[in-house]
Formats: structure tokens, sequence, C-alpha cells
């Protein structure tokens, strides 16, 4: 099973958020300066061309910072140094009121890129100490003006501050689940862990006295014995070969549950083909008739499908009427053609199944007649059920008119 790791490849955490926006932002800013640059040397404005370098250079060292992961220090060091340039170059300049405003936004957005809560606010309290400088130089006459700006702008930077850390709070919630579904993971790969340990012993350590038994009985067969003792050979017998059914079919049940389908081109009519070989002898000996369509290629596992055939197509000959000498037990399968699936039909003309049983149909180890009359294990119909939910399809019964079995196998085409 392929381990995930939660915090580098499902998402993205916040502090590469604010890597990848400080990236993309001061590379953004750094090719505007370039442009800047050439103009202003084209202009000979030397005082231009060296703020222009300045600022230039200045983005390039955030923009390599990032790439080194050490966005952090430089991000702090340069908005430091444009805070002084800026305010102390606005303060020379007298510059206009809007101006002012816009300085006012600059830290908010900084803030969000910063990592540690208290560089955050550290830096806002600077901006605005200064800010405020500005505020109360360039508008001496209007306080009113002075106060209103001053709280629109601790209220812009108390939002910042609140939505980063309300972010950063989610993320905090996120990576707690995101452990508790890892957790989750890991405790149901220990699951398949024990089922495939359960298979193997499944498939060795109970099967070999098993086989053990059945030898010892078919010495027992051969030395001389009353017709009692022979009876009672005969049950074990029955009853052994009930239990190795059994256990053939929970081996392919979990085989169903824990394995991983290799899908290939398969073509049905070879699938029928095959199984009706294997199934050979039951044939010639109910005298079955069967009627096989033109089947479609569709995507799947050769393996798998072959249960579910062999299952439905075993099925049919088994449950026929026993006090009908002269039925003859027929199997009709053919495929009907949809937008979306390849749907098969198999039909029969057996005993069929109630209507009321139907919804347990597909339940494991649900039997529907005595084992007296009709052998099994209960568990065909759920193998089956599994084996095409994992082709992505389904299977169901449907009634009819004419009464027997008729099962619908539905296999996506997109598959």
């Amino acid at each position: 099973m392929k381990k995930i790791d939660f915090y580098n490849e499902l998402v993205p955490t916040l502090d590469e958020i604010r890597t990848q926006v400080i990236y993309i932002s001061f590379s953004l800013i750094s090719f505007i300066c370039f442009i800047l640059l050439i103009f202003r040397i084209i202009e000979h404005n030397l005082s231009a061309v060296l703020a222009t370098a300045i600022a230039l250079i200045s983005n390039l060292i955030i923009v390599y910072a990032c790439r080194k992961n050490y966005q952090q220090t430089a991000l702090m060091f340069i908005s430091g140094i444009y805070l002084i340039i800026s305010f102390s170059r606005g303060y020379q300049l007298n510059m206009p009121l809007q101006t002012i405003i816009y300085f006012s936004l600059i830290p908010a957005i900084i803030a969000f890129m910063m990592k540690y809560k208290m560089a955050r606010i550290t830096y806002l309290l600077i901006n605005n100490f200064a800010f405020t400088i500005l505020l109360i130089k360039f508008l001496p006459g209007t306080l009113v003006d002075v106060f209103t700006i001053l709280i629109v702008t601790a209220l812009t930077h108390t939002i910042t501050l609140l939505v980063v850390n309300i972010m950063e709070r989610q993320q905090d919630k996120l990576f707690v689940a995101l452990d508790e579904k890892r957790n989750a993971l890991d405790a149901l790969e220990l699951k398949h862990h024990d089922i495939l340990l359960f298979t193997d012993m499944m498939n060795h350590d109970i099967k070999a006295p098993l086989n053990t038994v059945k030898g010892f009985i078919g010495l027992l067969r051969k030395e001389k014995q009353s017709e009692r003792s022979g009876t009672y050979i005969n049950y074990i017998t029955k009853s052994l070969s009930n239990l190795d059914n059994m256990i053939a079919d929970l081996l392919t049940l979990s085989k169903v549950n824990t394995t991983e389908l290799n899908i290939s081109k398969i073509d049905l009519n070879d699938i029928v083909d095959q199984i009706c070989n294997t199934l050979e002898f039951s044939i010639q000996k109910e005298n079955v008739h069967i009627e096989v369509g033109n089947l479609p290629i569709i995507n799947g596992n050769s393996e798998a499908l072959r249960t579910v055939f062999q299952n439905i197509i075993s099925n049919s000959i088994k449950y026929q009427p026993k006090d009908e000498p002269k039925h003859i037990p027929s199997i009709d399968i053919y495929h009907e053609d949809s937008e979306k699936a390849n749907i098969i039909f198999i039909k029969d003309n057996g005993i069929g199944i109630k209507e009321e049983d139907i919804p347990q149909l597909f339940s494991p180890f649900k039997r529907f007649h005595s084992s007296k009359d009709y052998e099994g294990t209960g568990l065909g119909m759920s193998i089956c059920k599994k084996t095409m939910k994992k082709h992505k399809g389904d299977i169901s019964y449907v009634l009819t008119d004419e009464g027997g079995a008729c099962f619908r196998l539905e296999f996506p085409k997109t598959y």
C-alpha cells in the first residue's frame, strides 16, 4: 500500500502558500523594475536609475531567498528598508494624501506574508507609528480626518491579523484530521495484512489436516466394513467435501476483497467456452442445452470473471427441478448493448428464486434450499457481487414471466 505524505502531497500548507505568493509577487515586481530601469537609463536620470536599481536588487534578493527557503528573513529585512525609504521620501516630498493611504495598505499585505505572529504585530506597529507621523505632518489642521484614517487603517490591519490567525487555526485542525485519517489507514493496512495471513493459514494450515483426514478415509474404504460403518464413512466424506468447498469459497471471497485486479481486454465468448469445457461432465450428465449469443469484448480480469460466470452457470445447472424426469435444462446467455454499458443476461429454466428472497440473494452464507436437496456454501452470489463491484459494474436478479432464474451483469464501457 502506498504511503501518503499528508503534509507535502495532499494539501499545501499555509507557509507554502505564503512562499508561492511572495515568490510570484516579487518575481513580477522584479520584471517591472527591470523594465523601469531600462527606461531610466534611456532618460539619463541618474537618481532614478539608482533608486530603481536598488529596488530591482532588493526584489531579486527576495526571489532568491524564496528559492533557498529564506524568504521570511529576506522579507522582513527588505520590507524594513522599503519602510524607511518610502516614508522618508514621502516626508521629504510632501506626498499627496492618496499615496499615504496606499502606504497604509502595503503593511497589511506584507503582514500576511510573514510567518511569525510577533513579527507581524511588530511590523504593523512600526508602520502605523510612521504612518501617524506622516498624517500629523500633512494634515495638521484636520485631526478628525487623521483620527478617521487611523481607525480605518487599524481596522484593516486587525482584520488581516484575524484572518491569518483563523487560517492558521484551520490549518492545525486540518492536520489533526489528516493525522487521524493516516492512523485509520495504517490500521486498515494492518487489518489487510492480518487478512492475508488468515488466508494463507486457511490455504495451508487448515487444508493440510483436512487432506490427511481424506487420506485416512480412503484407506478405511479399502478395509472390510459393516453397512453402518460404510454409511458413517459416506457422511464423513460428504461433510469433508462441504468443508472443502466452504474453505475454497472463503479463500475466493477473501481474494476478491484484498486483491487488486489486473485489467485487460477480455473476450467473454472465450470465458464462457472455458467454463463450458470445465463443466462438460455436469452438462452431459444433466443433458443441459446451452445457447450462447455473440458476447462482447470488455475490460476486466479474466480469472475473476471466470469465477462469476462459473458460479452462475453451475447454479443454473444445479438448481433444476428434481421431480420432472422429462424436463430438459436450458441456459441462454446473450448480450444487450447500451450507450454506457455492456449488459449480459444469463437465463435458465430452473426453479428460480422467490420474489421475497431476492433482497437477500447476494448476502454471504444465505441459502434458500436445504443442503439435502441442493449442495452449496451460500457464498457464490456474494463473491459475484463483490467481483462485479470491483469491475465498476453490477449484478442483479431479474424476475421473468417464464420462470427460472435470470441474472443481469452490467459492465461499464469506460472502465
